[in-house]
């Protein structure tokens, strides 16, 4: 599987927030729920350490978008 980015485009992470108003930051660590998030993330061969990132990264009404390097070391695009 391949992801590119094209030119001019960017990638934005923030955290969730459920319709009851969970958000991960309330969660215990171990919560489940997290490892939805973690095995789709190794699913799609990005690393753990991105998920847990995001959701430190931004708050979920806020976008964060990645440097280039973050994009390179989080595995984002492949080639």
């Amino acid at each position: 599987m391949n992801r590119t980015i094209e030119p001019g485009a960017g990638v934005g992470v923030h955290s969730w927030l459920d319709k009851y108003g969970v958000d991960p930051q309330t969660l215990n660590i171990a919560d489940p729920i997290h490892a939805t998030y973690v095995n789709f993330y190794l699913e799609m061969g990005v690393p753990e350490r991105f998920y847990w990132f995001s959701l430190d990264a931004s708050p979920p009404e806020r976008v964060y978008f990645l440097s280039p390097e973050e994009i390179y070391d989080f595995n984002l695009v492949t080639f």
